[in-house]
């Protein structure tokens, strides 16, 4: 086991985790200026994909939620490709750690100003958790396989 690499994606996931918490202690109106200034620096990204006129501050919401749970996803499930844990149940093992941070971010918001949980935020981030597991394992599977081809050669 690469304990090096280990440690470093322990540090990283409770580095992610501690952000995404911390933003949701925020109040809703510190949220929502922060949206606002991410929306105005992603805005002439996302209008390409979403058309002139609508990138919202909760499209700029809701995709942070998704993709720093995937982030979130891609770190735990290298984290188990390290540790050598690999199986169907041990990727489960992983999913419901990332459904129970999810359910954690939400629960947080309740005690902040002006916010308040949402299930669909929920099934938003359990979503992202599971493309980040479901990307990383097609990433490891197809390293896997060209490693596989290198040596046929």
């Amino acid at each position: 086991m690469n304990r090096k690499k280990r440690n470093i994606l322990i540090i990283l996931i409770c580095i992610l985790l501690t952000v995404m918490w911390g933003h949701s202690m925020m109040s809703g109106a510190v949220s929502e200026a922060e949206s606002s200034a991410v929306r105005d620096f992603l805005e002439p990204v996302l209008e390409l994909f979403v058309g002139k006129g609508s990138v919202t501050g909760l499209l700029v919401r809701k995709l942070a939620h998704f993709t720093e749970f995937m982030l979130l996803g891609l770190l735990t499930g290298e984290l188990l490709h390290t540790l050598g844990r690999r199986g169907f149940f041990s990727r489960i093992f992983a999913f419901l750690c990332c459904m129970a941070a999810a359910v954690i971010d939400e629960s947080i918001q309740i005690f902040s100003d002006g916010r308040g949980a949402q299930v669909q935020d929920v099934l938003l981030d359990c979503g992202g958790a599971l493309a980040g597991l479901c990307l990383i394992g097609l990433i490891h599977l197809a390293a896997k396989r060209l490693g596989r081809l290198g040596k046929k050669r």
